[in-house]
């Protein structure tokens, strides 16, 4: 497995990690009953995390079968995929449990909170792995030519 690899696969599953151990941690420290940040935080494991957790395990499949020249393009479409996949998902969910406006509602949120924090996580992760190879000396961290 390549440096790039590896940085693609922490970059995939990072938000989960984090997530779980903000949960863990939360859970902790927190005294009976549970402050709202927690609950937000739990709520988010359940409806976010186990579509996520779906898509990261196709995310590694491609990222350890496919060539790197292929992902970039897929790597910035990503968070794009996932907010459909997560709006598409509540909608089946929804009209199956005969309440479709509200899960239309969560998808719509759901969809806009992945586009919100997937963009920028997908930033801060490229602009660690060029400032990661940038100090061991094999590129410069910004080029302009």
């Amino acid at each position: 497995m390549t440096a790039a690899q590896r940085q693609d696969l922490a970059a995939v599953w990072g938000p989960l990690v984090l997530l779980g151990l903000a949960a863990a941690v939360g859970r902790m420290v927190e005294r009976e009953p549970p402050t709202p940040i927690t609950e937000v935080t739990m709520m988010i494991l359940v409806y976010g995390a186990l579509p996520y957790a779906a898509w990261a395990v196709y995310a590694s499949h491609a990222v350890c079968t496919r060539p790197a020249e292929s992902l970039s393009r897929l790597r910035w479409l990503a968070p794009l995929h996932f907010s459909a996949a997560y709006l598409a998902l509540a909608c089946v969910i929804g009209a199956f449990l005969g309440r479709l406006a509200t899960f239309l509602a969560l998808g719509v949120l759901g969809a806009a909170v992945a586009l919100v924090i997937g963009y920028p996580w997908l930033l801060l992760t490229r602009g660690l792995g060029r400032m990661r190879r940038g100090a061991e000396g094999r590129s410069p961290v910004m080029r302009r030519e």
